[in-house]
């Protein structure tokens, strides 16, 4: 008979067994995950509160794609020149420019005093208008961009569009009834309009495309697919077209 005891097993912790182990490295990893995207969230919440933008210091160098699609990090294409959104100049024309802004936004504001002049001298550009609107931080924003869609209707969103940004302060609804008249809109049509809150959908979709796109603030460009953040000062614009049109 064999003198050779056999030991009992013995049982280890759920923490030191292969299994318990693998859900602990996944349990860190899930909170390092978890945290570093609420530090991105918590930064770009406070860029926007803030009102700090990217300064435009250059101007890149890839301004010979002239795409009005650009594919998101997620691989969807979206469309950031739609139909639907109101433009001004040459349909076919070889720069395109798509600004994301926010009738609240006072930076939007001071770069209206800026590009809106460039519309009526800069000939060869299309000047497409998206509506990003900061409703947490700029309550009326939402309202003025549905606004801003009822007087495209009729025909007149640039002049509505003019008479927002001038009068910024002022975007309860009251106001904006007060707009339209002053441009000579239908009222009642325009009252309706407004009241059936039938361009909602087409703003919350302006606002998602830029999201999807890395829009993070307002005022935010896309210059023939080129993204820049932030106010652009009238002597930068005409550096980019004049480099666009050297092309």
């Amino acid at each position: 008979m064999s003198d050779i005891l056999i030991a009992p097993l013995i049982k280890l912790p759920w923490y030191k067994r292969t299994w318990g182990i693998i859900i602990l490295i996944l349990l860190g990893l899930g909170i390092f995950f978890f945290t570093w995207f609420g530090y991105q969230v918590y930064t770009s919440l406070q860029l926007m509160r803030s009102g700090k933008l990217k300064p435009i210091t250059n101007f890149g160098s890839d301004f010979t794609e002239t795409a009005t699609k650009l594919k998101t990090a997620g691989g969807v294409v979206t469309d950031i020149a739609p139909k639907t959104s109101p433009s001004r100049g040459e349909e076919d024309a070889r720069v395109t420019v798509v600004e994301f802004a926010d009738f609240q936004c006072p930076y939007s504001q001071k770069e209206f005093s800026i590009i809106r002049p460039l519309m009526e001298t800069i000939g060869g550009v299309k000047f497409v208008y998206r509506n990003f609107p900061l409703s947490d931080i700029h309550p009326d924003a939402i309202r003025a961009s549905e606004a801003s869609l009822c007087a495209q209707e009729q025909g007149k969103f640039w002049a509505f569009h003019d008479q927002v940004y001038v009068n910024a302060a002022g975007l309860a609804e009251d106001a904006l009834k007060t707009y339209a008249r002053n441009i000579g809109l239908d009222e009642e049509k325009f009252r309706v309009c407004l009241k059936s809150e039938k361009y909602k959908a087409q703003v919350l979709k302006d606002l998602q495309d830029g999201i999807a796109l890395g829009v993070r603030g307002t005022p935010t460009f896309f210059i023939n697919g080129v993204k820049f953040e932030g106010a652009i000062p009238t002597d930068a614009w005409k550096t980019i077209f004049d480099r666009l049109k050297s092309f």
